[in-house]
């Protein structure tokens, strides 16, 4: 007799204090969504890679990078139409250059209205705000190697708490309890799309840490128990399915 296990990645929900529907209202208000000309993925994967930008599947949406740069947009499908969607912390005119660069590069008219999205006025200064966000992390000290295989210094003050300095922000990681969830507080000016973003990246490989770790146990236990994995298939989604055969 044989069993299948799946080990889905481990969620993670940035929630700010005050709810998650209010949390994805926050980000939402800094969002600038333009409308493509993009109906199918296929065509926006090609022609983006075409134009010589990256196309990269994350879950339902599409990331990709300013030209010569780390800050990245996403696209998603609203009302069957794929839309660009910029915060409006990126620079004016980095988002016109890249729209002017894709309709010229591709010959077609991707974005009809390319200056829609120059929002005069959006990069205002506004007063340093701090903001506190529950999470599912609960091992600082994998937390903090996975901040810093990602090139991130994290340091630890005297109360255990990891310091980070992560996209002009000042982010402190706190755990009031062992294997309690750790707390992340946010002291920015501004860009707190910018910051979500990174959070993010940090929240996927975390996620791959703490697959790998269940993932490398099941395998001890399979091996101490005598038994044998039959077959081993990695999903689209990132999850492992482990056929295992329970027989003698």
């Amino acid at each position: 007799m044989s069993i299948s296990l799946a080990l889905v990645p481990v969620a993670l929900a940035l929630t700010v204090v005050l709810g998650q529907n209010r949390t994805k209202a926050i980000v939402k208000e800094k969002e600038l969504p333009c409308k493509s000309s993009f109906v199918s993925e296929e065509d926006l994967t090609v022609t983006l890679e075409q134009c010589g930008y990256q196309a990269e599947k994350w879950g339902n949406r599409i990331k990709t990078h300013f030209r010569d740069s780390e800050n990245f947009f996403f696209w998603e499908k609203r009302d069957g139409v794929w839309h660009a969607i910029f915060s409006v912390y990126d620079p004016a005119p980095a988002v016109y250059s890249l729209m002017q660069e894709i309709n010229e590069r591709s010959g077609r008219m991707i974005f009809a209205e390319t200056e829609s999205v120059v929002v005069p006025g959006v990069h205002r200064h506004e007063p340093v705000q701090t903001r506190a966000f529950p999470t599912n992390f609960r091992d600082l000290a994998l937390l903090k190697q996975v901040l810093l295989d990602n090139g991130i210094d994290a340091f630890k003050r005297d109360d255990g708490s990891l310091e980070v300095q992560l996209a002009d922000a000042g982010l402190s990681f706190a755990q009031e309890t062992l294997d309690g969830p750790i707390t992340v507080e946010i002291s920015s000016e501004a860009n707190m799309q910018a910051i979500y973003r990174h959070l993010s990246i940090i929240d996927d490989e975390y996620k791959r840490y703490v697959q790998n770790q269940v993932y490398q146990h099941l395998l001890t236990q399979v091996e101490q128990r005598g038994l044998t994995i039959e077959q081993e298939e990695v999903l689209e989604d990132h999850s492992i399915v482990l056929t295992i055969n329970l027989e003698e």
